[in-house]
C-alpha cells in the first residue's frame, strides 16, 4: 500500500496483538499507558498499538482523534434534555461518549440515551453521519437488533450542546461480559444464539447495511421467552450504506477491532457482508472455546483483495 508505515515483523506482530489484548483488559482511560508501557520504549510498537487502540473506538469520517477518549462530566440524574429526556441514571462509557438510562416523556418509556463526546460531535461531517446512521438502523426491523430512534441536539450555544442518540434500553449484559464471568457456552446454547446473530446480521445485508464493528462487547444478552437468552446487536456505528451499483467500500481504512476485524477491511477499507461475517466467525470461536483465534492467519496477507499491496517482512 503506497506511503503505508513499514510493517511489523511477525515476531512483532505477535508482541502487539499480546500489548493490545492486556491493554483491552484495563479501563479505557488506562489503557494507552498501560500498552505504552509494556513496548518497554519500543516505537514501532507503540504506534502500532495505539493505532489499535484508537481504532477500536467507533471510527467516523473526518475526525482526527487518537488515544483514550475526553468524556464531559456525568450527566446528573434528574436533569432534562431537550424538555424531554430526563436522566434516571448513568449506566456506562464508551469509545463514543456515555450512556444513560432517561424517562421519554413523549413516548413515555425508558430508553437508552447515549451521548457524542463534543469533540467529535463539534464538526458537521459527523453530525451528517449520526443522522445517517439512525436513518440506517431504523429501517432494520429484526428483534436481534436495537432498535434506534433518532439524534438530538441540546443547548444552543456551541460550547454547551449536546448531541445524542437515543434508542431501544436493553437489560442483560454484553456477550463479552458473559464470556469473562461464566467461560464459554455448551454447542447447544451457542448454536441458538449464534442463529439470531445470523439473523439480525442478514436483515442488516438484505437493506445494504454492515455493521463493521460487530464483536463480543457490541452484543446483548437480554432474558428472552420462557427466560431463554436472546442476542440482539447493538452499535451500528461503523455501518456503511451500499448500494447495487456501488462496491460494499467505504474508503476507509484500519476501523473496527483489531481482534475481530476482517484483513481487507483493516487494511484496505473493504466492508462487505463477508467482512461481518469474517467477525461473526471470530466470535462463535470466543463462545465456544472461550479464546478469540490466533493472529497467525494475519501474517500472510496473500488472501486479501488483490490490490492490497501491504506484506510482512
Amino acid at each position: 500500500m503506497n506511503g503505508a508505515r513499514p510493517p511489523l515483523s511477525p515476531d512483532k506482530w505477535k508482541r502487539a496483538r499480546v500489548i493490545y489484548e492486556k491493554a483491552l483488559d484495563e479501563p479505557v482511560e488506562q489503557r494507552l499507558a498501560v500498552a505504552i508501557s509494556l513496548c518497554a520504549g519500543d516505537r514501532q510498537l507503540e504506534s502500532e498499538v495505539n493505532l489499535w487502540l484508537a481504532a477500536t473506538v467507533p471510527a467516523v469520517p473526518s475526525t482526527p482523534y487518537v488515544g483514550a477518549p475526553q468524556t464531559r462530566e456525568e450527566l446528573s440524574p434528574g436533569s432534562v434534555l431537550i424538555a424531554r429526556f430526563k436522566i434516571v441514571r448513568f449506566l456506562n462509557r464508551g469509545g463514543m461518549g456515555e450512556v444513560y438510562e432517561a424517562w421519554d416523556s413523549d413516548l413515555r418509556e425508558v430508553v437508552a440515551l447515549k451521548t457524542i463526546r463534543p469533540e467529535m460531535a463539534s464538526e458537521a461531517s459527523m453530525v451528517e453521519y449520526l443522522k445517517e446512521e439512525v436513518r440506517q438502523a431504523r429501517q432494520i426491523g429484526n428483534p436481534n437488533v436495537c432498535r434506534v430512534y433518532d439524534v438530538y441536539c441540546h443547548g444552543e450555544a456551541p460550547v454547551d450542546r449536546i448531541w445524542f442518540l437515543t434508542m431501544q434500553l436493553l437489560e442483560g449484559r454484553t456477550l463479552s461480559e458473559h464470556l469473562r464471568g461464566q467461560g464459554p457456552f455448551s454447542t447447544k446454547e451457542a448454536l441458538e444464539l449464534i442463529g439470531q446473530m445470523i439473523a439480525g446480521l442478514a436483515a442488516a445485508h438484505e437493506i445494504g447495511v454492515v455493521h463493521r464493528d460487530f464483536k463480543s462487547s457490541n452484543i446483548m444478552l437480554v432474558q428472552g421467552p420462557g427466560g431463554a437468552k436472546r442476542a440482539v446487536i447493538t452499535d451500528f456505528g461503523l455501518a456503511t450504506r451500499t448500494t447495487t451499483t456501488e462496491p460494499w467500500l467505504s474508503g476507509q481504512r484500519q476501523e473496527g477491532t483489531p481482534a475481530y476485524v476482517a484483513p481487507e477491511q483493516w487494511y484496505d477499507g473493504i466492508a462487505g457482508p463477508s467482512a461481518d461475517q469474517y467477525s461473526l466467525g471470530v466470535v462463535i470461536c470466543e463462545m465456544i472455546t472461550g479464546v478469540r483465534p490466533t493472529p497467525s492467519r494475519f501474517e500472510d496477507l496473500s488472501f486479501c483483495r488483490p490490490n492490497c499491496q501491504r506484506t510482512l517482512d
